[in-house]
């Protein structure tokens, strides 16, 4: 029998970056981010739902995450689909969704002013939000080719 596959791909808006922590000396970084659907509600009325996940960056891209993302920012997040649950303070159990062994892709798209967390270099009034100040090589274990041809 082959082995079951747990591969989820999620999109949404970051609700919160931590700052980067180090376990030895491997970086680490977590990331709170809110996907959107549409769904019917029981009184047949459509709305909106927001499930909030979690995913963890290890290695050589936590880093320049770190530094670029922001609340509000659109990602696209891959990995393993983990669903825990906790004791919360008033007594009722609480549900953490988490992608683990993720993949995290910015996904573009014009910030809406402010600036990066590291607050150390300005945007430049790059309608992008100051992504180009970062090397496309401060990714580190990146093996996409970015010297500007489209790979397909």
């Amino acid at each position: 029998m082959s082995e079951d596959q747990n591969t989820v791909v999620l999109s949404g808006n970051v609700g919160h970056v931590d700052d980067v922590q180090y376990s030895g000396d491997m970086p680490r970084l977590r990331i709170r981010f809110a996907s959107n659907r549409r769904a019917k509600g029981r009184d047949g009325a459509w709305g909106e739902e927001t499930m909030w996940c979690t995913t963890t960056v290890f290695g050589g891209r936590a880093e320049p995450l770190g530094r670029l993302l922001q609340k509000g920012d659109k990602i696209c997040v891959s990995g393993e689909l983990v669903v825990r649950t906790y004791d919360k303070k008033d007594g009722t159990t609480g549900v953490d969704v988490c992608v683990e062994r993720s993949s995290v892709v910015l996904m573009g798209g014009k910030r809406e002013g402010g600036e990066r967390r590291d607050n150390a270099r300005s945007s430049g009034g790059n309608p992008g939000g100051g992504y180009s100040d970062f090397p496309a090589d401060d990714f580190g274990d990146s093996d996409v080719d970015l010297d500007g041809t489209i790979p397909f």
